[in-house]
């Protein structure tokens, strides 16, 4: 985080930076601290043409780039500024799997990887599974595989994380069970020569 310092009266007079949320499609926050209590303006210049006069203000960029971020504070006669170069990271794409049909309650999730991930390069990514939404957008509770279902039709959440950036996006899809066919059958049966029989 930059810290521009300026000499004022012989008071130093600091602006501090703090952007946070810089994943492309998501509000980026802004927020400064400074020894300077209450100015008399505020000025931020996002670097793409959109300007807000708010303390802390939030604004979502158009495109997944590099931006020169200008903050002007005005306060007893003095204008003091600072900039930031920050970077909107592109989001990556959750590719939705078909669903999985199963026999067997028991199934592994790592076999939708590949599709979730589509042509993004693996190295750069991280696939976790979820059994509830609220867990994929928070990155907790991840199912282990293999793992057992517990009801007929079950919904996986599927998160796919850049690792150097946190970016994410999720997909979903079903995971179904089709219960075994019992066949009952008589534990001793009479058969006679050249009779048929049907079972």
């Amino acid at each position: 985080i930059p810290e521009l310092i300026y000499e004022c009266n012989n008071n130093p007079v600091t602006l501090n930076l703090d952007i946070q949320n810089l994943c492309f499609g998501d509000a980026t926050s802004f927020s400064f601290n400074s020894s300077v209590e209450n100015p008399d303006n505020i000025h931020w210049d996002f670097g793409d043409g959109n300007t807000s006069n708010e303390t802390s203000p939030q604004h979502t960029y158009t495109q997944p780039q590099t931006y020169l971020v200008t903050l002007t504070v005005e306060w007893e006669g003095m204008t003091y500024s600072t900039n930031q170069t920050i970077t909107i990271f592109p989001v990556p794409v959750a590719h939705t799997p078909a669903d999985i049909t199963l026999c067997e309650n028991e199934y592994n999730l790592l076999q939708q990887n590949s599709i979730i991930l589509g042509t993004q390069p693996s190295q750069l990514y991280q696939i976790t599974y979820h059994q509830t939404l609220s867990d994929a957008e928070t990155a907790n509770n991840a199912i282990t595989s293999p793992d057992e279902n517990t009801t007929n039709s079950q919904t996986i959440w599927a998160r796919i994380t850049h690792i150097d950036t946190g970016c994410y996006d999720i997909t979903t899809f079903q995971i179904k069970i089709i219960p075994k066919l019992k066949i009952e059958m008589e534990s001793l049966y009479y058969l006679c020569d050249n009779s048929p029989i049907s079972i």
